[in-house]
C-alpha cells in the first residue's frame, strides 16, 4: 500500500515565505513614509512661507514686525540677529516684547502639547517635594518657576535676560527672581533641595555646560537633585532646526543637541554620584490637528524607540558631598 504525505500548507512551506513578505512589505511601508516625512519637513522649512499655513508664533511674529515698522516697539528689529531669542524656538524681537513671543509658542496647540509632554519628564525626575528649596535656572518667563510653585516648594528662578525677568515676575509675583549667569551661580553651596534647568544647556559651548553643571552641583545640599532637560538629537525637531540654521538663524546655527549619554558624561565628570537619563516627546514638529490631538498616543508608540525620533531628553543627577563645588570655578 503507498503511503500519500499530505502537506497542510501552513507555516512549514510557503507560510513562512509569505510572513517574511509580509514584514518586508511593512518594514519597507514604514521606511518610506519616514523618507516622505523628512523630505516634506525639510521642504516645509526652506521652502517659501505660505500664507494660509503659518503658525501662531509666525503670525504673532509678523504682528510684532509691523508694530516696529510703525514705532510702536523699540530695540532692535524682530529680524535682525540681536532680536532672537536664545533659549526658545520661537524667533523673537528684543525688548520689550521679547516675553510675549517666548510664550506664544506655548500658546499654541503644538505647544502646548509639547510641553505638557515635556513637563510630565521632567516632573518625574525631579520628583519635587513640598517645602523644599528649588532652583529654576534659565527660568525665562518663569514657566516651570510657576509650576515648582505649584507643587509647593520655595523657587529662586536665575536669567540673564531682564526682559524675560520682568515677565515673571508679573507671572510668578511670589518667587525670588534673580538676573545671573548659570556658569557663575550668585547661591551659597548646598542653597537649593533641587535645580531644574529646562533647554539651558544646548546654547552652552563645550566647557561652558561644564562649568554650569558643576555650578548647579554646588548649590544644591549632598544627595539633591538637579533635573535638566535638553533638546535631543535624533528626531524631526532637530532636523527642522538645524535647517534654520543653515538658512541664516544663528540661534539654531550655534545650538547643541543633546544625547542621555552625552548628559550622563556631563554630569559624572562634573562630580554627581549618579545619573539616570530619560527620552520623550515623539510627536512631529508640525502644528497640525490631526497629530496634535493624538500625542499621548504618539507618546506611548514612541516611547520602545528610546532615542530614535525624541526630541526631548531629561536627566537626574544627584549631588555628592562637595566635590562639586571645589571645582566649579575652574
Amino acid at each position: 500500500m503507498t503511503g500519500v504525505v499530505v502537506h497542510a500548507g501552513g507555516w512549514g512551506d510557503g507560510g513562512w515565505g509569505w510572513a517574511m513578505w509580509l514584514a518586508m512589505t511593512i518594514g519597507m511601508t514604514a521606511m518610506l513614509v519616514t523618507l516622505l516625512a523628512i523630505v516634506w519637513l525639510i521642504v516645509r522649512a526652506v521652502g517659501p512661507p505660505r500664507e494660509g499655513g503659518r503658525s501662531r508664533e509666525d503670525r504673532a511674529l509678523e504682528e510684532l514686525r509691523v508694530r516696529y515698522a510703525r514705532g510702536e516697539i523699540s530695540g532692535e528689529s524682530p529680524t535682525s540677529d540681536a532680536g532672537r531669542c536664545s533659549r526658545t524656538s520661537v524667533v523673537a524681537p528684543a525688548e520689550p516684547d521679547r516675553a510675549q513671543a517666548y510664550d506664544a509658542w506655548y500658546e499654541t496647540a503644538l505647544g502646548a502639547a509639547a510641553h505638557r509632554i515635556e513637563l510630565r519628564l521632567v516632573a518625574a525626575l525631579a520628583a519635587p517635594g513640598r517645602g523644599e528649596r528649588a532652583l529654576d535656572a534659565g527660568c525665562g518667563t518663569g514657566i516651570y518657576t510657576a509650576w515648582l510653585l505649584e507643587q509647593g516648594l520655595e523657587v529662586t528662578g536665575l536669567d540673564p535676560d531682564p526682559a524675560m525677568l520682568s515677565a515673571a515676575r508679573v507671572k510668578v509675583p511670589e518667587a525670588r527672581l534673580v538676573e545671573g549667569d548659570a556658569t557663575m551661580l550668585p547661591f551659597a553651596e548646598g542653597e537649593f533641595d533641587l535645580a531644574v534647568a529646562v533647554t539651558l544647556f544646548c546654547f552652552l559651548d563645550g566647557e561652558e555646560r561644564l562649568v554650569a553643571a558643576r555650578e548647579l552641583l554646588r548649590v544644591v545640599r549632598p544627595g539633591g537633585r538637579v533635573v535638566v532637560g535638553e533638546l535631543a538629537r535624533r528626531s524631526l525637531w532637530a532636523a527642522q532646526r538645524r535647517v534654520r540654521g543653515w538658512r541664516g538663524s544663528r540661534t539654531w546655527r550655534q545650538a547643541h543637541f543633546a544625547t542621555a549619554g552625552e548628559l550622563r558624561q556631563l554630569f559624572h565628570n562634573a562630580g554627581a554620584t549618579a545619573v539616570s537619563a530619560r527620552y520623550g516627546l515623539y510627536l512631529p514638529p508640525w502644528d497640525v490637528t490631526s497629530f496634535v490631538s493624538r500625542a499621548e498616543a504618539i507618546e506611548r508608540l514612541g516611547r520602545p524607540l528610546g532615542a530614535l525620533g525624541a526630541a526631548f531628553v531629561a536627566a537626574r543627577a544627584e549631588a555628592g558631598g562637595g566635590a562639586a563645588g571645589a571645582t566649579a570655578r575652574v
